[in-house]
């Protein structure tokens, strides 16, 4: 296997300092790249490069060198301005991100005479040259675009008392279209490219409010926040659109203390992050070492966060840290391959079960 990849990122920013309290500071940014690999596949079953060849043990098996790369384009820009006044701390900001590729498959090499004899598409390749022509088996292009706006804003009442809000709005538009590289088995027992017709739109508000007390020593404070995250391209591409995903939504919860003196600093966060279709690990993997995941309808996590740490000397500090959780799915009907099932899926029904990947008290 090869890896080829190239990236070039240019960037250009700008600060201007309005007045004392009133700053501004505004990024482009433009990044082109490209990268593919190749890979040598031993003796795998045609079948699975969409090519219908059987033989009297039901399957023909070749060897391939495929090269699977991507094409490119992110560009946008970053603008924020900041006011701090009387015990006012306000900062807010406009982005925009535009990226756009293109995701293509060749075969450039198949051992296998029979095949290259049987699939005039595969002219220009042979079976003794790794390097003789291409033979392009997926191709398909993608677009997001991601729009946010957000102000975040702190007020200091007296020496301890501090409240704070953060809002944001973000929108997000993902297409692509072509065919992938994975194959679907059809009911005439042919393979074909899974293809690709993808055209959805989030809305996400994602508000965050709290305050925090601090005397001497001592600061407490709490905080409620909800949070949303969308698809990302694996979601799509390789559950093969059963289920379809959804995008991940939490609300979250925190209360803490912690304690700063001159030698010793300890602090403890509780938390409890109660999700809808949270994105969950399944255990599986792409075919080129991904992990996949998929959303769990119902499901939470919480526990608490402890710190600690100690200058037994000026060139020595010792720090630890432990933490304590039950991450759990509350309700959740996993969707899993049956051969044997008519439609070829069944389903499992998970109550009150640990998340996967998640170690819990």
């Amino acid at each position: 296997t090869t890896d080829n990849f190239w990236q070039d990122h240019n960037i250009l920013s700008a600060a201007w300092d309005i007045n004392e309290n009133l700053k501004t500071t505004l990024s482009l940014h433009y990044t082109y790249g490209y990268g593919y690999y190749d890979e040598f596949r031993f003796d795998n079953k045609v079948s699975k490069f969409g090519f219908d060849m059987v033989n009297e043990k039901g399957k023909v098996l070749s060897d391939f060198v495929r090269q699977k790369g991507l094409d490119q384009n992110a560009a946008g820009f970053v603008y924020n301005i900041s006011y701090n006044n009387n015990g006012w701390d306000v900062i807010g900001g406009l982005s925009a991100q535009m990226f756009w590729a293109n995701h293509f498959g060749y075969l450039t090499y198949v051992s296998n005479s029979d095949v290259l004899e049987h699939y005039p598409v595969l002219a220009g390749l042979d079976d003794t040259d790794f390097d003789n022509g291409r033979y392009t088996y997926y191709d398909s292009d993608a677009k997001k675009d991601d729009y946010s706006a957000f102000v975040k804003a702190s007020k200091q009442f007296g020496e301890h008392f501090t409240v704070f809000a953060d809002l944001q709005y973000r929108r997000v538009d993902y297409t692509t279209d072509g065919i992938n590289d994975k194959f679907v088995k059809q009911e005439d027992g042919t393979y074909k490219n899974q293809s690709l017709d993808i055209d959805e739109n989030y809305n996400f508000f994602n508000p965050k409010f709290g305050f925090s007390y601090k005397t001497g020593n001592h600061r407490a404070y709490a905080s409620v926040a909800m949070s949303n995250r969308e698809p990302e391209r694996n979601n799509f591409t390789d559950n093969y659109n059963y289920p379809y995903p959804k995008a991940e939504h939490v609300n979250d919860y925190e209360l803490g203390y912690q304690y700063s003196g001159s030698v010793f600093r300890a602090g403890a966060n509780f938390y409890f992050m109660d999700y809808v279709n949270q994105f969950v690990q399944t255990g599986m993997q792409s075919d080129i070492g991904e992990n996949l995941t998929t959303n769990i309808k119902d499901s939470y996590r919480a526990g608490v966060e402890l710190t600690a740490g100690v200058d037994v000397a000026k060139w020595l500090t010792l720090e630890a840290n432990a933490a304590i959780s039950s991450n759990k799915i509350k309700d959740f009907d996993e969707v899993v391959e049956d051969w044997d099932a008519k439609s070829g899926f069944s389903t499992i029904h998970y109550d009150n079960s640990t998340l996967a990947f998640s170690p819990s008290a």
